[in-house]
């Protein structure tokens, strides 16, 4: 099978920058009080880890169902950042979100956005598009 094209490869980094900024998040929800479970915080974890994984991977091999279950699993990823399980919601919360959580969460946001963005462009789609085997032509 041949590489896929540079903009293909962009697109999923941007997805891996999305998806690491979502866990972050998850993580320090996890570890401000209120606490989530450690169980459960770890299963949502691997879950958030996996599922672009497998989807990236399947971008990669050019199948063009994984660009929408990316964007899919990218948008859910993003709320989770933005209010992780477990923490009050940043508008009745009486002290506030912490900083940190408040601006990972906005940052996986923004680039969930930018991998979203990144993977609809004219190079990438026309790289989906070719049923079968991909080409770098």
């Amino acid at each position: 099978m041949d590489e896929p094209p540079p903009q293909v490869r962009r697109a999923v980094g941007w997805w891996a920058a999305a998806v690491a900024t979502q866990v972050a998040a998850v993580l320090v929800a996890a570890t401000t009080p209120p606490r989530s479970g450690v169980l459960t915080t770890t299963a949502l974890v691997l879950i958030m880890l996996a599922v672009p994984a497998a989807l990236a991977h399947r971008m990669l091999a050019g199948r063009a169902r994984a660009r929408t279950g990316l964007v899919l699993a990218g948008a859910v990823g993003a709320l989770l950042a933005l209010v992780p399980p477990g923490t009050p919601s940043p508008f009745t919360a009486a002290s506030g979100v912490p900083a940190v959580l408040a601006g990972l969460g906005v940052g996986a946001a923004v680039l969930t956005v930018v991998a979203a963005l990144a993977s609809f462009t004219p190079r990438v789609s026309d790289y989906l598009a070719v049923p079968g085997a991909p080409t770098n032509g």
